[in-house]
């Protein structure tokens, strides 16, 4: 589900500072940066700003409880995604099961930069365990088992910076490498039900 214009200019560019902040405290790790929300006072925030929490707990009909925060950076040359679901890790390593996760473009995010794809309706298919992609290819050097995914399903979002795409932890999801000469830098908020 995609819902444009959910964060204003002014709160992507605040964004932008803070991931530039974390950069230069050598919190950069290849393409994933990240933040405990605990010790974070710039994300706190940001995850308690009802644009966000209001709309996690309304696709919860709970609650929302925010449980992670991850920039992702895709740099031009940027590596591909391989498809995945959130799932299965939360449900192992953290006993969570019902969650959300709100992805917020920072850059506009389409197919030439490394945009997100989703497979519709794969939101129904139990969450995957992951498996190593050949030669730890991607950036999470993960995938589910490719025989699950039919990528000729796959929709390519076109973001503009400030829009969210929420999705289940079960939705396949992934994104190919960055071709174009423009970075594509996102913001991804996981909520939980109390």
């Amino acid at each position: 589900m995609v819902i444009p214009a959910v964060l204003d200019e002014a709160t992507v560019a605040e964004c932008f500072k803070h991931l530039g902040r974390l950069q230069g405290e050598g919190r950069l790790t290849g393409p994933i940066v990240t933040a405990p929300l605990e010790r974070d006072e710039f994300l706190s925030g940001l995850v308690g700003d009802y644009r966000l929490s209001g709309l996690a707990g309304c696709l919860l009909r709970s609650q929302p409880l925010p449980f992670g925060c991850t920039y992702f950076v895709k740099e031009p040359g940027g590596h591909p995604v391989g498809w995945h679901q959130d799932g299965h890790p939360w449900r192992t390593q953290l006993g969570i099961t019902e969650a959300v996760t709100v992805w917020i473009a920072l850059d506009a995010a389409d197919v030439h930069n490394g945009g997100l794809r989703v497979i519709p309706g794969s939101h129904t298919l139990a969450a995957q365990p992951l498996r190593p992609t050949p030669e730890g290819n991607g950036v999470f050097g993960a995938e589910i088992d490719p025989a699950l995914v039919d990528d000729t399903l796959a929709r390519q979002l076109r973001l503009a910076p400030g829009d969210v795409a929420a999705h289940h932890p079960n939705l396949i999801h992934g994104s190919l490498a960055n071709r174009s000469a423009r970075p594509r830098r996102a913001l991804a908020v996981r909520y939980r039900a109390v």
